[in-house]
């Protein structure tokens, strides 16, 4: 990316856009591992029926528990930190991942919720590339739209 014209607008202005990029890379990844944890419990059941709402039950358990308990480090910590990263110009996959990993190491820091490390660092490198991933998508459109206008007599 560009750095120049990365570091002409603000952190806020970063952090206004990148907000709901990281928000949905969040849910993303949340809803993703808890499909591929439900679908086990759901699979194991002799009885479909069963086995349907274990699936549902777990699925909706760990969705919700994603939520509750990841959005705050997202908010606070994942968010600031990368729209920092960007409007500084830094923002590239490695930071990326390392600013989602950085993030989850510090919730693994808590004693109760050090039992599941390997879902919060895994889930924090996930949400790191997707959001840049986004916020690259996000940037190319942007300059796409600006050399359009600037093209324009």
């Amino acid at each position: 990316m560009e750095a120049a014209s990365l570091n002409d607008r603000s952190a806020l202005e970063h952090l206004a856009q990148i907000l709901p990029l990281t928000f949905g890379a969040f849910c993303t990844v949340v809803a993703v591992q808890a499909l591929a944890i439900a679908v086990p419990y759901a699979m194991g059941s002799s009885d479909l029926e069963v086995g349907l709402w274990v699936g549902v039950g777990v699925f909706m358990l760990f969705l919700v528990g994603g939520v509750l308990f990841g959005v705050v480090p997202l908010l606070v910590g994942f968010t600031p930190l990368y729209a920092w990263l960007s409007a500084k110009g830094y923002a590239n996959w490695a930071t990326g991942v390392l600013a989602g990993v950085a993030i989850a190491g510090l919730v693994c820091l808590h004693p109760k919720w050090r039992l599941l490390w390997s879902f919060w660092l895994i889930d924090g490198a996930a949400v790191g590339l997707i959001t840049h991933w986004a916020w690259c998508r996000v940037q190319k459109i942007q300059s796409a739209a600006t050399s359009r206008t600037l093209s324009r007599p």
